[in-house]
């Protein structure tokens, strides 16, 4: 029996990849795919999920052959290092036609830039703040820290009885440079002077919290959800996170709230999360570019955003109540104001890799603070864009 033509299926179909394997992000995509589908029925959406450790090697190794989705998802420090390769298109005068351009953050567009041009269109952003256990803060008799000095003084009044006041990420992984950046931007310092005064400021703090025993050593091998396990069971007073960990800190006993980062020279936090790409090359790049507006409409962003746990890249979205009413979420979304991106062109990743070998060489005592980043800085010299 033939016929198998006549029930083939006349929609045109959209490949949309990612890597959000689990949790709201990856219901968010599912419901805005659904919602996109209905808005064009003419349209299927085919979504592929690579795993996050996988995603980059599997584009690469599928891009190479010729074979790429309409539509990527970019941790948006990535960005710049797809672009040099020419696996994205250039969206520069698209995004200049598009009228819902000037409604995203400066700093969410910055991710996007490569030599000048834009090659992705912000999704949701995140950045990070300080979690604090109000209950042990209230016993202590301290405030939420809004000062590296207050830091200090809170980190060694809630140490004690099996507890650290104090935790970061310092592992050895691109959660530490995450980490990392907010202290050194603080302080008046950046990547590209990171053995200036401002990076010996940042890195120094760490290290000085270290050696007081006011933040474990188990730091220097804690990711962003070991510190989750670490501030639930009352291992740990404050800690410093994203707003990703809302969801399973709501489900815990934890009497707990959240406060900006604490400040030196200037406030600051850094922005993570995703950018959309659409691959070069692709067919399909009118409906890729289709698809991506649709997204950032505002209704539609506006509920996407809440599905996946994450904070809006666009002004109007983030004056929903949702988010500016919010004890928590109005902290996080406050804080891009001052929220800078990882834009450092496309070696990136080498990049961050030199930072967390200096932060890993100077808690360890492996080398001094200045000598680390000493070292850092000369690897990461010929690294930068021009």
């Amino acid at each position: 029996m033939t016929g198998c033509a006549a029930h083939s299926d006349p929609r045109t179909v959209l490949s949309v990849w990612d890597y959000w394997t689990a949790g709201g992000t990856s219901a968010a995509a599912d419901w805005v795919h659904e919602q996109y589908v209905a808005h064009r029925p003419d349209v299927r959406v085919e979504r592929r999920v690579v795993p996050f450790d996988q995603y980059k090697r599997t584009v690469l190794q599928s891009a190479s052959a010729g074979d790429v989705p309409d539509v990527l998802a970019i941790d948006n420090s990535d960005v710049a290092a797809f672009a040099a390769i020419g696996l994205l298109d250039d969206l520069t005068d698209r995004i200049g036609g598009w009228s819902g351009a000037p409604d995203i953050l400066p700093a969410a567009w910055r991710t996007t830039e490569y030599g000048g041009r834009r090659f992705a269109v912000p999704d949701a952003v995140n950045d990070l703040a300080l979690y604090y256990d109000r209950t042990l803060l209230d016993a202590a008799g301290v405030g939420p820290p809004s000062t590296w000095d207050e830091l200090r003084e809170a980190a060694a009044r809630l140490t004690g009885d099996g507890r650290y006041g104090f935790a970061v990420s310092a592992v050895q992984s691109e959660e530490a440079t995450l980490q990392f950046l907010p202290w050194l931007w603080q302080a008046g310092g950046d990547v590209p002077t990171v053995a200036g005064a401002g990076g010996q400021a940042a890195l120094g703090l760490y290290k000085e919290l270290l050696d007081a025993g006011h933040m474990s050593r188990g730091t220097l091998g804690w990711t962003q959800a070991d510190l989750l396990n670490q501030f639930v069971n009352g291992q740990t007073a404050m800690m410093i996170n994203g707003p990703w960990q809302i969801p399973e800190l709501s489900t815990s006993d934890v009497e707990w709230a959240v406060a900006p980062l604490p400040r030196r020279d200037a406030a600051a936090t850094v922005i993570g999360a995703e950018d959309l790409g659409i691959c070069a090359g692709t067919p399909h790049a009118d409906l890729a570019w289709d698809f991506i507006t649709f997204c950032k409409t505002v209704p539609v962003a506006t509920r996407y955003t809440q599905i996946g746990n994450q904070l809006p890249s666009s002004r109007t979205v983030s004056q929903d109540p949702y988010w500016s009413s919010d004890p928590v979420l109005s902290v996080f979304t406050e804080q891009l104001q001052v929220a800078r991106p990882r834009a450092y062109g496309e070696n990136y990743l080498a990049i961050s890799q030199d930072i967390q070998k200096a932060i890993q060489a100077a808690l360890t005592g492996q080398a001094p603070v200045a000598a680390a980043l000493g070292q850092a800085q000369d690897a990461i010299s010929g690294k930068l864009a021009a």
